[in-house]
């Protein structure tokens, strides 16, 4: 399947994601950092951002992956999907999640 290039509108709870095959993690200390191959940039996750990255290991739905994260975390619905958009938005545009393409839109 082709991904699409990113585009914020493409980003939606319907959305599946994982990560870029372009991007590197690991574990320093209580952080998990991340390098986009692609930008040459690093980044630095909490530990709930660590949480949501070990996630998209595999393919997931945004919807699904808010859906886990309310089982787990103490949160409004609504405050987690807007968190986790917000993420995700940040993680697309630095290349390291792929979106593919939403197949309602």
């Amino acid at each position: 399947k082709q991904l699409m290039s990113y585009h914020p509108n493409l980003l939606s709870l319907s959305s599946k994601i994982r990560r870029s095959e372009n991007s590197l993690s690991a574990e320093v200390d209580d952080a998990l950092v991340l390098m986009s191959i692609e930008k040459g940039n690093y980044y630095s996750l909490d530990a709930i951002g660590a949480d949501i990255w070990r996630r998209l290991e595999r393919r997931i739905a945004v919807s699904e992956l808010c859906e886990i994260l309310g089982e787990e975390y103490d949160a409004d619905p609504e405050t987690i999907r807007r968190d986790v958009l917000a993420l995700l938005d940040a993680l697309a545009k630095e290349c390291l999640i792929e979106i593919l393409p939403d197949p309602t839109a």
